[in-house]
């Protein structure tokens, strides 16, 4: 994939996620809320654990992944 084509998916999946998650903080009820709130930590640590480059930090990049899209998932269904 075409380096450029790879940083715009990326962006544009990000921006999708904040205007997500920001909705539901902004109008979800005290679970919602929490949730999506972790559910950012999650994908905050995820990004930097992920930039070291090393193969250990690249699935510990993954879990975090995972978790923070288990929390918005959550969020979505207590919305």
């Amino acid at each position: 994939m075409d380096t450029n084509k790879a940083a715009v998916m990326a962006l544009c999946s990000c921006l999708f996620g904040c205007i997500g998650l920001v909705a539901m903080i902004a109008f979800g009820g005290d679970t919602a809320r929490y949730l999506a709130t972790g559910s950012a930590f999650f994908a905050c640590a995820s990004q930097f654990v992920g930039q070291t480059g090393g193969r250990r930090s690249g699935l510990v990049s993954v879990g975090l992944a995972y978790t923070g899209f288990a929390l918005a998932l959550g969020a979505l269904i207590k919305f």
